[in-house]
């Protein structure tokens, strides 16, 4: 129940109820999993009435997950990441990503994806496409998937730049993908 309460608190982007019920939870010797927690901070990344977090905010919250049992071999940071999501929090985004890199746990595509979205919500998408870049020379094993290409096409489209988006279009045929509806949007 609580993780669906927390859901509906991260889709609104009501953060203050999703800590709440979160608190509940621990209250009543409920122990939370990692979607909880991953829950919890998406509904901080979300609230557009939080216009800065704590530089230390999400390691706090990464070090309640290990806490409370969350393997450290997974990829707890999508969440990490996704409450540094809006483009005011993208350094605190790297250097979360920076922070599980060096407590050497491999990020796997969702937490990329999530990294190079917060890039493309900057309204720059050198940035995106230099951080793709490197994210492919960095982990040669995570293939790129639609989702990647659609964040990628949005960063230039947000811009204006009608030969990004085709760029990235060609790029996603050659990988032998289909374009989703975000894609065709951005044309």
């Amino acid at each position: 129940v609580y993780n669906t309460l927390m859901s509906v608190c991260a889709y609104t982007g009501n953060s203050d109820s999703a800590g709440q019920r979160f608190e509940q939870m621990i209250r009543s010797a409920i122990s939370p999993a990692l979607t909880t927690f991953n829950t919890v901070l998406a509904a901080y990344g979300k609230d557009e009435g939080i216009s800065t977090l704590p530089y230390d905010f999400a390691e706090r919250w990464i070090a309640r997950m290990w806490k409370a049992g969350s393997p450290p071999n997974q990829w707890p940071s999508i969440g990490s990441l996704g409450a540094y999501a809006q483009p005011r929090h993208s350094l605190q985004a790297d250097r979360i990503f920076e922070m599980m890199k060096s407590d050497d746990i491999q990020p796997n595509l969702p937490a990329l994806n999530t990294r190079l979205s917060v890039y493309s919500k900057t309204n720059n998408p050198e940035a995106a496409r230099e951080l793709f870049r490197q994210q492919c020379l960095d982990y040669p094993d995570i293939e790129p998937s639609v989702v990647t290409y659609s964040i990628l096409t949005e960063s230039c489209s947000r811009v204006g730049d009608v030969d990004g988006v085709l760029s990235w279009m060609s790029e996603l045929k050659s990988k032998k993908l289909e374009p989703n509806n975000n894609i065709h949007n951005c044309v």
